[in-house]
């Protein structure tokens, strides 16, 4: 499509005369007209000024290759990372969902109902949450920001997925039968474990200073 194409489409879909736009640039509407037809080129001044006025860029308006603005390398690039950027949202948004869900699992079935199929299918859930999140890191690993983003998400999620391997090894230290009064002291060493590794590990996961 050649630059006198592009302005007269462009003109029209503003509902512009001719006269209306040389107006606006200033210009004679004759040089709009020559413009449109092919017989003249604007300067370079004048492109800028079409440019602003209808919301395009001077590559779209001087390059007959490019239908559109998205038809630019760079604008091409831009809209490319932009549609990633929310695949790799939607992915660890959802993976830390699932690592929320198998903790309700491991919750349910410890206190709850105390029956171990709840908690297999906790554990099972953020086994496959972390094996998820990690492929789609893997497959955007190339997209700016990509460390960062999984930094957060570990950030987050080991408050999820660390409260069943605390209470697991608490059980297992405490296998041994204790006096009644102290039958409280497995639950309070699980879960002062618990917050110990979450705490750490968010510390350790923190954003890094550039």
């Amino acid at each position: 499509m050649t630059f006198g194409e592009k302005l007269q489409i462009l003109r029209k879909s503003h509902g512009w005369s001719q006269e209306e736009l040389a107006a606006k640039v200033p210009i004679s509407r004759q040089a709009v007209s020559k413009w449109e037809s092919g017989a003249a080129v604007p300067d370079t001044e004048n492109v800028l000024t079409l440019a602003d006025l209808f919301g395009v860029s001077t590559d779209y308006l001087l390059r007959d290759a490019y239908e559109s603005d998205a038809d630019i390398p760079a604008v091409k690039q831009k809209e490319s990372e932009a549609a990633q950027s929310q695949n790799r949202t939607a992915g660890w948004v959802t993976c830390v969902g699932i690592q929320f869900f198998g903790l309700l699992m491991n919750l349910y079935g410890t206190w709850a109902v105390q029956m171990p199929p709840f908690i297999l299918v906790g554990v099972t859930a953020q086994l496959a949450g972390l094996t998820g999140v990690e492929l789609v890191f893997h497959r955007y690993k190339s997209l700016p920001g990509t460390q960062d983003v999984r930094r957060k998400f570990y950030r987050i999620t080991v408050w999820a997925f660390s409260w069943f391997p605390c209470q697991a090894i608490t059980a297992f230290v405490f296998r041994l039968k204790v006096a009644p009064y102290q039958a409280l002291l497995p639950f309070l060493c699980s879960n002062a474990l618990y917050l110990l590794v979450s705490l750490v590990f968010t510390w350790l996961l923190r954003p890094r200073k550039a």
